[in-house]
């Protein structure tokens, strides 16, 4: 039987996609891509904004309309929080939440046959560019706009020894980078051992690889932490900082764990070797005033993040901010966002200009074999610092007997052309 799984939202996701994968494959299924019909859809859905619910119930309804016959399992957040409704989608055939092992329930739920290994095909096959690695899982924090807590439940740190285990089978696989997540990542803790005792223990397992670390709140950003950061040439120069907002009255609202002046210094000490900073913002939370939103711009510019990703506040069911009052009318929210993705645009332009003429490391991630055969060759990757580049020819780049796909080469940065980022390997 053919497989089909789709992710949407986070890291966590496509980490546990891809488990999903592996026991799929174990189990003889025979895996395909988004475009191809399947007899089974698996649609691990995301549940952190309204508009993630609209995606996920729109890709239900896409896959039962083009295959009818096909069972649709839905898994993830959006599974978790909002069972009963979906329960009640008629495209759907079983609902199981936050769930990796479920290829078991599925065949016996099902009363599907055992798949004959004749079209068993190796995970190699859905080899990705770079390793994700979940280590961390569930939130206490409660911020006070944010459904996700109720999906993932409380924090739970992965042991070092499994960490440890999974870095290896990534290592034999090929992998160069790989990318540590956690749901709230910075609250890591095995028995003592925190978030910067772990990626030391990552980093003494092998040199062959580089490490890659997603989201992290501020509040753990402590001394010992950012002189990793700063010292340590294997950690990419990549942070994803969420800021949420500048303003404290709006920050305290939102329970959140830090304020302006603590987040200005932290960036500013790690801010040395001049990292792609990333951060997350909520436009339009109850009471912004045109004065916070106004400071809000300034701190943004003031740090020159070089991504922002925008979230127009939305309310919630079972949050604290679904009964805020003071609301900001759609038009002004809408309006604020649109300004702030034109400064987040010029402040990634103003970034990639900093790296013009330099040496780079990429992972190569594509092989854009869409293209016309004399463009065969053309690659898309990304750098340590998070600069996306396409059609890039490796017809002088040599490596023995391998994949191309996941492998880091050394290039330089020409030039941006059309907004598009051009290199050639050196």
């Amino acid at each position: 039987m053919k497989v089909n799984l789709i992710t949407l939202g986070c890291k966590l996701n496509i980490y546990e996609t891809e488990q999903m994968q592996k026991s799929f494959i174990a189990n003889n299924f025979d895996l395909v891509q988004t475009e191809e019909k399947a007899d089974i859809y698996v649609i691990n859905t995301c549940t952190v904004t309204t508009k993630s619910d609209t995606k996920s119930r729109k890709i239900i309804r896409k896959v039962k309309k083009n295959n009818p016959d096909s069972l649709v399992i839905v898994t993830g957040c959006y599974a978790k929080t909002d069972k009963a409704y979906l329960m009640n989608m008629p495209e759907i055939d079983l609902v199981l939440g936050n769930k990796i092992n479920i290829v078991d329930q599925i065949i016996s739920q099902f009363k599907l046959k055992k798949q004959s290994i004749s079209k068993k095909k190796s995970y190699a096959e859905f080899f990705r560019s770079r390793g994700f690695l979940k280590v961390q899982d569930g939130c206490d924090n409660y911020c006070t706009y944010c459904k996700v807590p109720f999906a993932r439940g409380e924090p739970y740190s992965k042991p070092i020894k499994q960490v440890k285990e999974e870095i290896k089978q990534y290592l034999d696989l090929g992998y160069e980078e790989l990318i540590l997540s956690g749901l709230n990542l910075g609250c890591y803790d095995d028995n003592g051992i925190n978030l910067t005792g772990l990626l030391k223990h990552i980093l003494n397992i092998d040199s062959g690889f580089r490490l890659r670390i997603s989201s992290l709140e501020p509040q753990y950003f402590n001394p010992e932490l950012i002189d990793l950061l700063l010292h340590e040439p294997r950690i990419c120069p990549h942070y994803h900082i969420p800021l949420q907002h500048a303003s404290d009255k709006i920050l305290k609202l939102m329970e959140r764990k830090y304020n302006n002046q603590y987040y200005y210094k932290m960036i500013d000490k790690i801010n040395k070797n001049n990292p792609h900073l990333a951060t997350d913002i909520i436009i339009g939370f109850p009471s912004e005033t045109d004065k916070d939103y106004h400071q809000l711009i300034k701190m943004i510019s003031d740090i020159k993040f070089a991504s922002l990703h925008i979230f127009p506040f939305q309310r919630r069911k079972g949050t604290k901010a679904y009964f805020f009052k003071d609301k900001i009318p759609q038009r002004i929210r809408d309006e604020r966002c649109r300004q702030l993705a034109k400064l987040a645009k010029k402040l990634n332009y103003e970034y990639r200009q900093k790296y013009l003429q330099k040496t780079l490391h990429i992972v190569l991630e594509t092989n854009n074999k869409k293209r016309s055969d004399d463009s065969a060759d053309n690659w898309c990757g990304v750098s340590e610092n998070y600069i996306r580049f396409e059609n890039i020819s490796i017809k002088n780049v040599s490596i023995e007997n391998q994949d191309l796909t996941g492998k880091i080469i050394k290039v330089q940065f020409m030039k941006i052309e059309n907004n598009h980022n051009i290199c050639h390997p050196v």
